[in-house]
């Protein structure tokens, strides 16, 4: 799903650049490599040329905020099912899982806890880039760069925006994965008790040279009652990526897992005497379970 969505990001962003491209080839094909800034100023040429760019800019921020936006939701239901099946399938339980309600998918899209939110972020990253493209142009001309060089340098302002556009899908992504995994945790939590088990949240770092500290630190670490892990600092959160502090959410890999304590004979995977839901795969399971 993520990978999806990245790919169609990077595409716009390609097509994006063709288009500026073309817009500056086709100025310095009309007055010749050497124009200078002074001649690209009579008659509005440069303002033309500029108003061509935001042109293109703006329909790769609705482009990419379209992709952003559906490859968010995608994430969030994947996790969602992908989690619901495993709890039955474990437990040996339906927990009366269901089709996702469109409103609880379209408000995974925002993260409460963020001052800016990421749509607003986009929209900042795209009016760097216009300036970035403008003064590459008009640098491009008062040092009389030519089209080669005033073009890779254009390129080069793409690429480093299209990063920053792929650092806000895999970021909100991994909040929507773990918003997605917390609802299909509390809708088992919510049956635990009248079935006779416990349920405790576990924080899972991924334990390598690129983990945070204090990731490290919550690895392994049992969420309070609550619902919250605690960083060191005194910071708390319900799951990876949940926290609205952009150093602990940016880029973070770890995810929640659950423990269970107490789970009945009938309800074990290894059960002998009665299977309450047969083996199936995750696609014969969403068939009969949701799709149903």
């Amino acid at each position: 799903m993520l990978a999806e969505a990245e790919k169609t990001i990077v595409q716009h962003y390609r097509d994006a650049l063709r288009a500026v491209r073309r817009e500056i080839a086709d100025v310095y094909a009309r007055f010749g490599d050497d124009v200078s800034y002074a001649e690209m100023q009579k008659y509005k040429r440069l303002a033309s040329l500029e108003q061509a760019i935001i042109k293109e800019l703006q329909r790769l921020g609705v482009q990419a905020r379209s992709a952003i936006r559906a490859g968010i939701k995608d994430v969030y239901s994947a996790s969602y099912y992908h989690s619901a099946f495993a709890f039955e399938t474990t437990l040996q339980t339906k927990f009366g899982f269901g089709a996702l309600d469109p409103t609880k998918v379209e408000a995974a899209v925002f993260n409460p806890l963020d001052r800016i939110k990421w749509s607003e972020r986009l929209s900042g990253h795209i009016t760097v880039l216009n300036r970035r493209i403008q003064s590459a142009i008009t640098q491009g001309l008062i040092q009389g760069y030519g089209l080669a060089k005033t073009a890779r340098n254009v390129r080069e302002a793409i690429e480093r925006n299209t990063y920053e556009s792929l650092r806000i899908i895999r970021t909100e992504s991994q909040r929507a994965q773990s918003a997605a995994r917390l609802a299909a945790i509390e809708k088992v939590e919510a049956a635990s008790s009248e079935l006779g088990f416990s349920v405790y949240r576990v924080w899972l770092a991924t334990l390598d040279q690129r983990k945070r500290e204090s990731h490290r630190q919550l690895d392994g670490q049992r969420a309070d009652a609550d619902g919250f892990f605690h960083f060191g600092d005194g910071g708390r959160t319900q799951a990876p990526g949940m926290s609205g502090i952009a150093e602990e959410d940016i880029h973070c890999r770890c995810t929640v897992i659950t423990e269970f304590e107490g789970i009945p004979q009938q309800m074990r995977p290894d059960n002998e005497e009665k299977v309450n839901i047969p083996f199936l795969g995750y696609e014969e399971w969403f068939e009969a379970r949701i799709k149903k």
